[in-house]
């Protein structure tokens, strides 16, 4: 039997008989030998509630799309297409390359689901999106963060197409772009009886560009609330959001640099 050759701490090894039959069967079962990491550009690890992607140097991509009842699925560099039902926590580790993540809601989210949607892209010129692209039912809950890491980042929340956010849901967006010129923003447009953040959106040093648009229908009867940094560098920075309820809505502060703001009045703004 010729047998299945590793190379193990720079030696060569042979396998054979029921060891040989035992990798091939751990292969078919979805476990990973050495050879299937060496190869895969991403990992994929479902084990429900968590669905977790880890990416190397690559330059890779995850794209992942949520039905807002049971059902993620996606694909991701290296590793192809997958499906994962009973998920409330996604995480994405892409590590170091020039990555693009995506996550869509492509259909209402559910009362009561619950989705903490994690995204880090490590050093490199990365993009992420994400598309709020449905209404969050009675009680449900969708909270992004997305870190961008050293690099010059681009990372937008979209949910500005007519998303409603039902009594007792939340909608929140935490925003770091870290080291670079960085571009981060949230746009929000819809009814809202629960409550809408753009909790944090930090450029961290660099040049950062920050944009949020957040605005309520009339009759909304919801919490809503802007915040940003620029932090050190020349950033632009706008923040304005638009509803029929008074009080303050939002805060903004530059950071070091020389720092271009504009904002709605109902929000403060610190040099």
């Amino acid at each position: 039997m010729k047998g299945i050759w590793k190379s193990i701490f720079g030696r060569n090894q042979r396998v054979t008989g029921k060891r040989q039959h035992r990798a091939a069967r751990h292969r078919l079962g979805g476990w990973e030998t050495l050879e299937d990491r060496k190869m895969m550009a991403c990992v994929v690890a479902n084990m429900a509630p968590a669905l977790t992607i880890t990416c190397n140097g690559a330059n890779d991509q995850v794209f992942l799309f949520d039905d807002g009842a049971n059902m993620i699925n996606g694909s991701a560099t290296g590793f192809g297409a997958f499906a994962a039902a009973n998920i409330s926590d996604i995480k994405v580790a892409t590590g170091s390359g020039d990555d693009v993540v995506r996550y869509d809601l492509v259909g209402n989210l559910q009362d009561g689901e619950q989705r903490n949607v994690s995204v880090s892209l490590g050093l490199g010129n990365d993009r992420f999106d994400a598309n709020v692209l449905h209404d969050l039912k009675k009680a449900s809950s969708l909270v992004i963060t997305a870190s961008g890491g050293a690099g010059n980042d681009a990372i937008w929340i979209n949910a500005g197409n007519d998303v409603d956010v039902a009594r007792g849901a939340r909608l929140k967006a935490i925003l770091y772009g870290n080291d670079g010129n960085d571009t981060l923003g949230m746009v929000y447009r819809g009814e809202n009886d629960g409550s809408v953040a753009l909790r944090e959106a930090s450029g961290g040093a660099g040049n950062d560009t920050i944009r949020g648009h957040l605005q309520e229908d009339v009759g909304s009867t919801g919490s809503i609330w802007g915040q940003m940094h620029g932090d050190d560098g020349a950033d632009v920075m706008s923040l304005f959001v638009i509803t029929p309820n008074a009080g303050q809505k939002g805060e903004m502060w530059g950071g070091l640099g020389a720092d271009a703001m504009a904002s709605s009045a109902n929000v403060v703004v610190n040099p």
